[in-house]
């Protein structure tokens, strides 16, 4: 559920200036489920798909890509599916 991806992003010390960890969940929890989508997209240019989804600028959008990729490196297979399914 939502409370423990903010959890794991509070555990993995993941801020982004001005960005609450309720959006960086919101983000992750996109970024998880495009990974997976039929036509998935190479994720090290996550961060364009975050400014036309999310509307944020160009430099927070990169910092939240980043962010998630270091995030999805530490995190359990299971919670990953469980975000890509939802």
């Amino acid at each position: 559920d939502n409370m423990d991806l903010e959890n794991t992003i509070t555990e993995a010390e993941v801020s982004v200036d001005d960005v609450s960890n309720q959006e960086i969940a919101e983000v992750f929890t996109f970024l998880c489920q495009l990974r997976v989508s039929e036509n998935a997209p190479n994720m090290m240019y996550g961060s364009a798909y975050i400014q036309n989804e999310f509307g944020f600028d160009k430099y927070t959008s990169k910092q939240l890509a980043s962010a998630w990729r270091k995030w999805f490196g530490m995190q359990d297979k299971k919670l990953i599916r469980e975000l890509e399914d939802a």
